[in-house]
């Protein structure tokens, strides 16, 4: 991923979000997933390991993700993760 320009993902982003909203967003229609992990063998004296919260889809392609803080969890994170998704609407 380091190779993909931000910008790229930028507009791909943008388009997803329209293709969502369009007519041919209910081709795209899936199921998601939500659920935490702890990255193991990554926590040292001065950092606690990653905790990441992130989304997958019906045919385990990952939607998004985010690093969240030792104390949180899938609770607090979730509308941040379903607004990145621009879902709102969709059932």
């Amino acid at each position: 991923m380091a190779i993909v320009s931000p910008d790229f993902l930028q507009k791909f982003k943008s388009l997803w979000n329209k293709a969502l909203n369009s007519d041919e967003g209910e081709k795209l229609k899936k199921i998601f997933v939500l659920g935490g992990k702890t990255q193991r063998s990554n926590a040292n004296v001065n950092q606690y390991a990653n905790h990441i919260v992130g989304v997958v889809d019906e045919d385990g392609f990952s939607m998004a993700k985010v690093c969240v803080d030792e104390k949180s969890n899938e609770i607090t994170t979730t509308p941040e993760l379903l607004d990145d998704l621009n879902i709102a609407g969709h059932k």
